[in-house]
Parts: structure tokens; sequence; C-alpha cells
């Protein structure tokens, strides 16, 4: 019953994962006056923290496109979410399949951006550069600045329209001097977005190794750490101003703004 709870899970079905373990926990309450030795016992703690992780995710529709903006602000929604597609990048690396590894960890890239971007209430699919601190020309500006490292990339003559792919996600990122760019190279992004396209599986005719992967993968994880490190800060710099303590509050925000 387990396998097929994470097999749904695996599968990104969320409401049949979801479903599958409530049923689990009622059969392992129900046995519980009968046979307290029973080896689920041992994981029910464990159990509890997956359900209450993918919890959030049940009755989502991720082929409502009208949805996606509710999904990138709602941090009970993301972060299970870039949970779910990274430890399934991990399970396809085991299996070998690291060209699939790698389209799963430039989607954990993609959605960080979309997520950090949205924290200004700027949408990548419907980009409104005046939510953004950094506007007009001065962006445009500070956007080519930060390209001239990449001579194959070419000059933006405008600012990126409809569906910003995620190289332009980061340059905007790092133009607008957002937090999560403070420690993170744009080349590696640069480099990480030419590796994928090399796969058969995305513009190219390769096959990615496991070292491509690894390489891949440490970046990533380093890129994921930084924004769960960054929620968390938040968090608790909101609870510090719900509970009146502004000093707390201060600290916080001069912990975020040195990490």
């Amino acid at each position: 019953m387990l396998s097929q709870i994470y097999s749904c899970w695996d599968n990104l079905s969320f409401n049949e994962a979801i479903e599958g373990f409530e049923k689990l926990f009622k059969i392992l309450k129900s046995w519980k006056p009968i046979d307290k030795d029973i080896i689920g016992y041992k994981y029910e703690e464990i159990l509890y923290k997956q359900h209450e992780l993918i919890k959030p995710l049940k009755e989502i529709d991720l082929k409502d496109k009208n949805k996606e903006w509710e999904y990138v602000t709602n941090k009970h929604v993301y972060i299970p979410l870039l949970f779910s597609i990274y430890t399934n990048a991990l399970r396809r690396s085991y299996e070998g399949k690291y060209d699939v590894a790698i389209l799963l960890l430039y989607r954990i890239l993609e959605l960080i951006a979309q997520v950090r971007l949205a924290s200004y209430g700027f949408s990548v699919s419907l980009p409104d550069y005046s939510k953004l601190p950094v506007g007009g020309n001065e962006l445009l500006e500070k956007m080519n600045e930060n390209i001239k490292p990449f001579k194959n990339f070419r000059e933006y003559m405008e600012l990126p329209r409809n569906n910003i792919t995620l190289f332009d996600a980061y340059v905007l990122m790092k133009s607008i001097e957002d937090e999560l760019m403070k420690n993170i190279n744009l080349g590696l992004i640069y480099s990480k977005v030419q590796l994928r396209n090399k796969s058969i599986f995305a513009h190219g005719f390769g096959i990615l190794s496991d070292k491509d992967f690894n390489d891949f993968h440490g970046f990533s994880s380093t890129v994921f750490t930084m924004l769960r490190f960054h929620i968390t800060l938040l968090t608790v710099a909101i609870v510090a101003i719900k509970l009146g303590k502004f000093d707390e509050f201060k600290s916080l925000v001069g912990l975020m703004q040195s990490a």
C-alpha cells in the first residue's frame, strides 16, 4: 500500500497519494489495540510528516493556468511542489535517467525564480515591470550590463515580454538586486542552461551523464537551500511583527540582507 502511495506521489498524482496516506493511517490506528509491534508503527511519525507536507496539494489542478499565480505565491503549495520535483529528480538519477533528472532540476531553478519574482507581485507569464523596484531604461541598462560577460548572448533591445525564460528571469533578479542573487553567480546559471540545452530531451542531441547530473545537482541544491533559508527567516520576521517584537524583526531583516 505504501509503495502505491509513493508511486502516486512520484507521478504527481497528489490527490491519490494523500487519500492513500489517510487510508493507511486508518489501518494503522485500527490495528494498534491488536498488535503494537507492526513494523509500520516504527515509521509512523515520518509518514505523518510526509502527509502534512503533501496535504496542501490536495485538489490543486496543475493543468489550470489560471491558478499558476496562486501556486507561486502560496508557500504551502510551492514548497511541497519544489520538494516533490526535487526528490523526483533524485530518484530518476538513481535509475540512471540523468537527462530526465536534469530537466527536473532545471524546473526547480525555474520555479524558484517564479517564486522570487512573484514576491514583488511580478508574473513571468504576464510581466508588469512597474511592480519591480527598478524599471524602464534603468532596468534595461542593468540587464545588458549583467549579460556582457556572455559573448553568445544577444543584447536586450527591450525588456522581455510574455513567458520569460529561466535565464532572463535570473538576469532580471540580478538586475533588481534580489537578495537570493547576492551569492549566486549568473555565469553558473548560464552554464546550467547550456548544459540542459545539450540534452536530447531539450534542444540538442546529447546524452547527459552522471557527472553532468552531479554538477547540476550541486548548484541547484545550493540555490534551493538559499531559498528555504530566506523563506524561514521571512516567516519568523512576520511572526515577530505580529508579536510586536520590532527589535527582533530588525535583526532578522539584517540577517536576510547579509545572507
